[in-house]
């Protein structure tokens, strides 16, 4: 009988503690695994609070994260087919050259991101997309969230950085810079490039965009008056998963909001090898090492950053892609001091007390999982958004960029073995570790996972409708939205007064006369 009400305590305060209102979430991701962790760390969240929730993608080719990453923490996975971008065909190219194609791989990556967009519209399409309350939609596919805002879906754009478009970044008192890797203070160079070279990049971005969208008859439709990179934080939420503090301090709508990194609660335990290998190495003695999905990596430059950790009193944890495998064949490695894995449990391996470091491609999930960690870094970038965060890192002193876009424009991004040895040095210095451990604080303090559900529940529960601009709102032309009418008036009426005051002064002086 004791049992018996004990048992009904229980379910009644299971009951009691649970949401009553719960929601369908429904979120969006394209091809990128390192956009999909943070997706489904807030996927974690919010059935945590009891709410359903579903992940729609394409599956990642060679990747063994879709469907068991969603569904490990509750989230169902709608698969949406395998995407149009063949790694296989990269890694060949990949091999023949010194440093990767920035121009080459931003059509391919763009190209393949609308198609899988296309790919996710048409599985909405036919499973339903009434059955979800609210979409989450990853930036990478940005069409594909706005596609369903335009028809009347509650819509929050998600994305691990502040897009430098200027109707996301207004001016402040110039954009911020498209790949240039330029610092906050700008020098004439970097103006130059803001005025010139960013336009003309945006430029190509929204062809491309634009010429992906036209494959599908259905999304040139209902997008063909939409300014895509206008939406987010304008018309539809925007959560960024970065903090002013890397990020630089701008204008902000009332619907764009910083939460910090968004990271499991929970992580998978390391390997017993790899933490058997951690456990015997002295405190902060060993650097970890990723490149990345889309890395610039070549065989001359895995040699060079094996003999780079060699060169110091590091040791090394590499964490590199079966895949990739190859750029480190022939080298003689010794195991005792640099082991690779084709896969780590990341979140788990830089709490260990043994990392002192991180050498990475620069994505925004690897740089904020590792300066969480208050761990410095240092940034090997290839392409999109990298130069910026490597700038961002450089300027707040917490890591070290090796090169800026327009030294892989050139080509000369060809670092040396001293250069390499020389920044593992400086980022393992008092100064850069001190700030490591200040941005640390400011990411936790940004809330992270907890305030993007809380943002989810918020929007789903009262609309985003009161807080889009009126400019926005009602569709002002840019002669309204600058007032560019009322100055015209204006000058003109001045333009007739000084007229009539100097017919004036000529009649007077003739009177005089």
């Amino acid at each position: 009988m004791k049992l018996l009400v004990l048992e009904l305590v229980v379910c009644c305060l299971i009951a009691w503690s649970s949401p009553t209102n719960s929601i369908s979430v429904l979120l969006l991701n394209g091809m990128f695994p390192g956009h999909l962790f943070p997706l489904v760390s807030l996927g974690e969240e919010l059935v945590s609070r009891g709410h359903t929730v579903s992940l729609c993608s394409t599956v990642l080719e060679g990747s063994s994260l879709l469907p068991s990453l969603p569904e490990s923490v509750g989230v169902s996975f709608i698969s949406a087919g395998y995407d149009m971008f063949s790694w296989s065909q990269y890694i060949e190219t990949m091999k023949g050259m010194q440093h990767l194609s920035n121009f080459s791989l931003m059509n391919d990556v763009i190209l393949s991101n609308e198609k899988a967009a296309i790919k996710i519209r048409k599985k909405l399409q036919s499973i339903g997309i009434e059955q979800f309350d609210i979409i989450v939609c990853d930036f990478s596919i940005l069409p594909i969230g706005l596609y369903h805002a335009v028809l009347g879906w509650k819509v929050i754009v998600f994305s691990s950085f502040l897009p430098p478009f200027p109707a996301i970044r207004p001016s402040w008192p110039y954009p911020i810079t498209f790949m240039g890797g330029q610092p906050e203070d700008m020098g004439f160079g970097g103006r130059m490039w803001s005025a010139v070279g960013t336009p003309l990049l945006l430029k190509r971005l929204a062809k491309l965009f634009k010429g992906a969208i036209e494959q599908d008859k259905e999304f040139s439709k209902v997008l063909s008056d939409v300014n895509l990179v206008g939406y987010p934080g304008v018309f539809v939420p925007h959560i960024v998963t970065s903090v002013i503090g890397i990020e630089a301090p701008t204008l902000l709508s009332p619907l764009r909001h910083y939460v910090g990194p968004v990271l499991r609660s929970s992580q998978s335990p390391l390997n017993d090898s790899l933490l058997d290998w951690l456990n015997r190495k002295q405190e902060r003695s060993v650097l970890y090492i990723s490149m990345g999905t889309t890395g610039d990596m070549s065989r001359s430059r895995a040699e060079m950053i094996v003999n780079a950790v060699l060169g110091t009193q590091y040791d090394a944890v590499w964490a590199l892609r079966r895949d990739s495998m190859w750029t480190l064949d022939g080298l003689d490695i010794d195991s005792d001091r640099v082991i690779i894995r084709n896969w780590v449990s990341q979140q788990s391996l830089l709490q260990h007390r043994a990392i002192k470091a991180c050498i990475v491609h620069c994505g925004l999930n690897s740089v904020q999982e590792s300066l969480y960690n208050s761990l410095p870094v240092i940034c090997l970038p290839s392409v999109f958004d990298q130069f910026q965060i490597g700038s961002a890192i450089e300027e707040r002193e917490v890591g070290v960029s090796m090169y800026s876009f327009m030294d892989t424009v050139w080509g000369t991004n060809n670092f040396t073995l001293e250069d390499l040895v020389n920044a593992i040095r400086r980022i393992t210095s008092n100064k850069y570790v001190a700030n490591a451990q200040r941005l640390s604080k400011i990411y936790k303090f940004a809330g992270g996972a907890r305030v993007a559900a809380d943002l989810v529940e918020h929007y789903e529960d009262v609309g985003y409708d009161h807080l889009i601009p009126a400019f926005a709102k009602y569709r002002w032309s840019w002669v309204k939205y600058h007032n560019a009418d009322v100055y015209a008036l204006m000058l003109c009426v001045l333009t007739v007064f000084l007229w009539g005051c100097f017919k004036c002064c000529l009649c007077l002086g003739r009177c005089i006369q």
